[in-house]
């Protein structure tokens, strides 16, 4: 099941499986980073992945491994869940921390050069789900951020 990241969008960070935020999106791209088909999106150390692999106490290729030994999104989500075993707790400080996200001091000059690139003149948008969102057509431009 290998997905083209070069004509095609990863799902959004918002998305969820089994409750776990993110967790789509990392597929997503492990996919495509096993196919070769990931383009410009980054696998190993992104950083919106890098929040949910931790949370989950496993390295970028321990999670790839998981992907490519999985026939489905389920097996995934059954690796999590029975393997690693995160807490509800856990997984709900992590979505929130993931929907609040924005960008680090060091990181706001090359947010809002993304920004400008994918909306010219919004300055609404300030966390990066949206950002995110807005950049794959999932937010429409003009909007500022989703509410």
């Amino acid at each position: 099941m290998a997905l083209d990241l070069t004509k095609e969008f990863p799902r959004s960070p918002r998305e969820r499986l089994g409750g776990i935020a993110i967790l789509p999106r990392a597929i997503d791209k492990a996919r495509a980073q096993l196919a070769g088909t990931l383009g410009s999106y980054i696998y190993f150390d992104c950083g919106i992945n890098r929040v949910l692999f931790t949370m989950l106490h496993v390295s970028d290729q321990q999670f790839l491994d998981a992907v490519a030994r999985a026939k489905n999104d389920d097996d995934v989500l059954r690796w999590i869940r029975e393997e690693l075993q995160p807490s509800e707790a856990a997984i709900a400080r992590m979505n929130a921390f993931i929907e609040h996200l924005e960008p680090r001091p060091e990181q706001q000059a090359h947010f809002d050069a993304m920004l400008q690139a994918a909306d010219p003149g919004n300055t609404a948008v300030t966390r990066w789900v949206d950002l995110l969102d807005l950049e794959e057509g999932r937010l429409p431009k003009g909007s500022g951020a989703a509410t």
